[in-house]
């Protein structure tokens, strides 16, 4: 994964390419974007059996289709996608901070 600092916030960013349209012929790609702080999480080795192992996950907070390190996309562009989606994390903040309106 790689970093992103934007708006002073941090994210962290994975691309994923996948095969879209009709049999496979194109390339469609997504942005994946991860809260920065990590999670340590414990699980068994095996599945029921074995020592006890940590591992990290992060939590997801958004996508964008498309990638935003090609450079047939503007800088204009990918801040607009990015602001939109950072004015819905604030959103979900204010909700759980109990201001409605």
């Amino acid at each position: 994964m790689k970093t992103l600092n934007y708006k002073n916030r941090t994210f962290l960013y994975e691309i994923i390419a996948n095969d879209c349209g009709d049999y496979g012929t194109f390339i469609c790609y997504e942005t994946i974007f991860y809260d920065a702080t990590p999670i340590t999480k414990t699980r068994k080795k095996w599945l029921l059996f074995g020592s006890v192992i940590k591992y990290t996950v992060y939590n997801k907070l958004f996508r964008l289709y498309c990638n935003i390190e090609d450079p047939g996309k503007s800088k204009k562009s990918i801040h607009e996608l990015l602001d939109k989606q950072i004015e819905l994390l604030n959103r979900i903040d204010e909700i759980n901070n109990g201001n409605l309106i």
